[in-house]
């Protein structure tokens, strides 16, 4: 916007203006800047068209030149950064990390304060003969600080701090599977849109095409040489090809809005195109050795695994016993002397508590967690299957597309010399008018073939890469 506001003022500097001298009616020509105030009377003279347009210009080059160029990786790359649920993951992952901090500190020494007070109903008596006196208080208080220290656990602590850091690392995976599809999809996009600007290209060619063999056959109308219908054809295929062109012009536009909703901006955007040469096809069997190594489910489910195992060590460390070794400083009024008072003392000893008989709850629990690692281990097979059979069935279609390109490149070579060799008999009105329109109708499908064709092959490796984990 700056640039623009610079560029305007730079060209209403140049402009010239009449100033008319009311006394004198002198006309001089002035230079002037946007802001000066004049102490005559100053008319601006209309710009003229040639002005118009320079400054038209200015503007659309503006836009086009802040219009932002992106490679297929600046595109993921922003796409990744600003997709508002791997942010939402991280804050979980940052939450998690505390959690595991929270964990840990059970291992360390917990200070606490308590107090207490009790009210006895009865108290002691003591028998003086002809007397009875009660000895102490009906009211008895406490104050103390107690300082405890875990000695043991069963591995109930330990099993908790290896819980906390495998749910970390299941977000961080599920950020990583996240993350891919986003790439992936961020990659769909990009290759259709080239697909849908290449396949207008061809078209606009097509429309080149036409207009020279209208500009012809209106010539040979005029010479009487040629027939309405003729001019008619050709006008009516051009329409045609014009309707095609606007079509793939707003298929591009909607993908540029899913791929811009997928960066989360409102930026204008252009794709730079960096097509990097492919890599040579390898064996089925090294795709599908790759995806059950480097696939991010593979690593959730063993994560969910070792996460049900770590459940099952604290679950039966509830039927193990839980040591403390404790201190405290007390301040209290036992209520046991004849007159009330409050003296300080110390105690120290080892807590434990034990639970030997729940009625089989702990054993139940266990028991849930095996059928937990049963159902993973069948998930676990059946995404194997699964993975295997679609990583075959795309290899083999990029077999076939790779294929099929020198096939289809040597097609759109022999239409397009098939229409040039046309052109030259029709300008020697050796073939008639939709001859050369069918023989052009048939390079330009040609071309779009093997352009489709070319597409379709960067789709299948990125949607391999996508499905081996791999870096497309």
């Amino acid at each position: 916007l700056l640039l623009l506001i610079i560029l305007y003022g730079v060209s209403g500097a140049m402009l010239t203006c009449t100033v008319r001298n009311s006394e004198k009616n002198e006309k001089k020509r002035y230079s002037t800047w946007y802001g000066l105030e004049f102490r005559k009377k100053v008319k601006m003279k209309k710009l003229t068209l040639k002005n118009s347009l320079s400054i038209l210009m200015i503007i659309l080059f503006s836009v086009i030149l802040f219009a932002e160029e992106m490679t297929l990786q600046d595109i993921q790359k922003r796409a990744v950064e600003s997709n508002l649920t791997i942010s939402q993951l991280k804050s979980k992952i940052d939450a998690q990390s505390l959690q595991i901090k929270i964990e840990q500190n059970q291992k360390l020494l917990q200070f606490s304060l308590k107090s207490s007070m009790l009210y006895n109903t009865d108290v002691p008596e003591m028998n003086l003969g002809l007397v009875t006196k009660e000895i102490g208080t009906h009211e008895r208080y406490d104050y103390y600080l107690q300082v405890q220290q875990l000695l043991w656990s069963g591995k109930r602590v330990s099993s908790q701090i290896k819980i906390a850091g495998l749910e970390k690392e299941n977000l961080e995976l599920e950020i990583k599977n996240l993350e891919d599809k986003v790439k992936f999809r961020c990659s769909q996009l990009y290759y259709q849109v080239l697909l849908k600007q290449k396949q207008a290209e061809i078209t606009n060619e097509s429309i080149s095409r036409l207009d020279k063999q209208l500009i012809k056959i209106r010539q040979l109308y005029i010479e009487k040489q040629a027939i309405p219908q003729d001019t008619l054809d050709i006008a009516n295929k051009k329409l045609e090809l014009i309707s095609v062109k606007n079509d793939l012009l707003n298929q591009t536009k909607m993908l540029l809005l899913e791929l811009k909703e997928l960066m989360n901006t409102n930026e204008d955007i252009q794709l730079k195109v960096v097509l990097n040469e492919l890599s040579s096809l390898n064996t089925l069997a090294y795709y599908q050795q790759n995806a059950l190594q480097q696939r991010v489910e593979f690593k959730q489910l063993k994560t969910r695994s070792d996460i049900i195992t770590k459940q099952k060590e604290t679950i039966s460390s509830g039927n193990l016993p839980q040591v403390y070794a404790f201190g405290e400083l007390h301040y209290a009024n036992p209520g046991m002397q004849q007159e009330e008072g409050w003296n300080p003392y110390a105690s120290t000893g080892i807590s434990f508590s034990w639970t030997p008989f729940d009625w089989k709850s702990t054993q139940h629990k266990k028991s849930q967690a095996d059928h937990s690692l049963k159902h993973i281990k069948i998930e676990e097979q059946r995404l194997k299957n699964q993975i295997n059979r679609e990583i075959e069935q795309l290899y083999l279609n990029i077999e076939f597309y790779i294929q099929q390109s020198d096939l289809l490149d040597k097609l759109s070579q022999q239409e397009n010399l098939r229409y040039e060799l046309t052109n030259r008999k029709y300008e020697n009105q050796a073939v008639s008018n939709l001859d050369l329109l069918e023989v052009e109708s048939r390079a330009s499908e040609a071309k779009i073939k093997y352009e489709i064709n070319q597409i379709n092959i960067k789709l299948l490796y990125a949607q391999m890469a996508y499905y081996c984990g791999m870096e497309e």
